[in-house]
């Protein structure tokens, strides 16, 4: 919802003005549509969870799909080019008497990080969600 409606007010301010923007607007609209299908998948993957209310294998299925496109879309989402504004970096580093390229390099870095760290909980997640199937449905 802030990405949908509020994208014009995040970002840096100093005395209540926006200096810089985080995101490129351009690039979160082009996005906006696979953002609400993966929320629409995951709200209704909960939904089903309480309809189900045991790991099942059509359940479990289509939850394995919900988390992994949720996951691809929120991956390609963080890591897409140009997706953060140069200007931000611009005054990160003149707050933090860093480089652009060092502010840039460790965004880039947690960046990094977030998805791996994303990637390893889903399939976590991913893993017990079938050991819960599997386990309730004796093969």
């Amino acid at each position: 919802m802030l990405l949908v409606n509020y994208i014009d007010y995040l970002g840096i301010y100093i005395d209540s003005e926006l200096i810089a923007p985080i995101f490129n607007k351009e690039i979160v609209e082009a996005f906006i549509p696979l953002l609400i299908a993966s929320a629409v998948f995951t709200i209704c993957a909960s939904i089903l969870k309480v309809f189900y209310a045991a790991w099942d294998f059509k359940f479990t299925i289509f939850y394995t799909a919900s988390k992994i496109f949720s996951t691809v879309v929120t991956v390609i989402f963080i890591n897409y080019a140009n997706l953060f504004n140069t200007l931000m970096f611009d005054k990160i580093a003149e707050f933090s008497n860093l480089t652009t390229a060092q502010v840039s390099n460790g965004f880039q870095t947690g960046i990094n990080v977030f998805t791996i760290f994303i990637c390893i909980a889903v399939s976590f997640d991913l893993i017990a969600s079938w050991f819960k199937t599997l386990k309730n449905h004796k093969i």
